[in-house]
This record gives structure tokens, C-alpha cells and sequence, in this order.
């Protein structure tokens, strides 16, 4: 097997924890999920059968707190709020998957990528010229 990494997931609704499932299958490890709902994070622990991982209910939080201590990041939450959630591990350079589609309408990919370039990193500016 090849390298072993660390995903968050936000989201942890149905197919936040079937994404979960999928990437613990393969041996890497889940070391942080959130949900905006408090009762879908105390589901996931026992169900994903992860407790002691860190949680959280704030994208932005998590964001903050996991740099460096994630791989990746899974976002599986609800459909419009998929780009609010997204956009702090974006903007923490953090790789995403991004459970699609980005966002429920035009304006709303219309704000993450003007939210998204607002805060460009350096590394990262091959991304905000082909936004």
C-alpha cells in the first residue's frame, strides 16, 4: 500500500459518512469531522467509529485548527452550502473534495471565486488566474 493520509470531513450527513467509509476502507484515517448540526457530528463518531478525532461545528474553525494536521478534506455538506463551507480550507491551501455541485446557482460560484481570489496565496496563483 502507498502512502497513508488524514482527511477531515464536513459534513457528516449521508454521504459525508459514506465518503468517510470509503477512504478509511483504503487504510488512511480520519482525524476530524463537523457539521453545522451538533446531533450529525455525535452520529458520525459511533458510526464512522472515530471517537477521540476532533470535532467541530465551524468550517472556518476547523480550517483554522486542522492546517497542517489534515491531508485533505472532504465537503459533504448540504448543496448551498457547499461553497461556504469549502472556502476556508481553500484559503487555507488545503486540498479539497468537494461533494458537487459547488453551489445551487450562478452567483453563488460567482461569490467563491471572488472570495477565493480575495485571499489567493502566492502558491496558489495558477488557481486565481484560471478563476
Amino acid at each position: 500500500m502507498g502512502k497513508t493520509y488524514k482527511y477531515g470531513v464536513f459534513g457528516v450527513g449521508r454521504i459525508g459518512k459514506v465518503h468517510a467509509t470509503i477512504v478509511q476502507s483504503q487504510g488512511h484515517h480520519i482525524v476530524a469531522i463537523g457539521d453545522k448540526v451538533p446531533a450529525a457530528v455525535v452520529a458520525a463518531l459511533d458510526e464512522l467509529d472515530v471517537a477521540g478525532v476532533k470535532t467541530f461545528h465551524d468550517p472556518a474553525i476547523m480550517a483554522s485548527e486542522m492546517a497542517g494536521a489534515m491531508d485533505a478534506v472532504i465537503i459533504a455538506s448540504h448543496t448551498k452550502n457547499h461553497a461556504r463551507d469549502a472556502l476556508p480550507f481553500v484559503k487555507a491551501g488545503m486540498p479539497i473534495y468537494l461533494e458537487k455541485p459547488l453551489t445551487d446557482d450562478l452567483q453563488g460560484g460567482v461569490r467563491f471565486c471572488n472570495g477565493y481570489r480575495s485571499e489567493a496565496k502566492p502558491d496558489s496563483d495558477w488557481i486565481a488566474a484560471a478563476l
